[in-house]
């Protein structure tokens, strides 16, 4: 992921850019080169696409605070909870 933001990127040349066919990722997973090369890429952030092929699946719940501790008791315990600036996601 470009640094400090969410779009998935891509780094050549010195510079980051938005990567062109990441949605890929949705049905086949990163080769063992893929995987190498991102780690030296300079401060990438890491993405998870969500699905069956990763076994991932994620709520996002943003914008009513007020439901979120509603919408907490319906959801079963989960191993990573995030909170951001617009809401949470398990």
């Amino acid at each position: 992921v470009i640094p400090g933001d969410k779009p998935p990127g891509e780094y050549a040349g010195g510079h980051w850019r938005p990567m062109k066919g990441w949605d890929r990722f949705k049905r086949q997973l990163p080769t063992e080169d893929e995987l190498a090369g991102w780690d030296t890429w300079p401060d990438a952030g890491i993405a998870v696409v969500a699905g069956s092929l990763s076994g991932i699946v994620a709520v996002d719940f943003d914008h009513r605070p007020d439901l979120h501790p509603v919408i907490a008791t319906l959801l079963p315990e989960t191993p990573v909870k995030k909170m951001g600036v617009k809401g949470l996601t398990w």
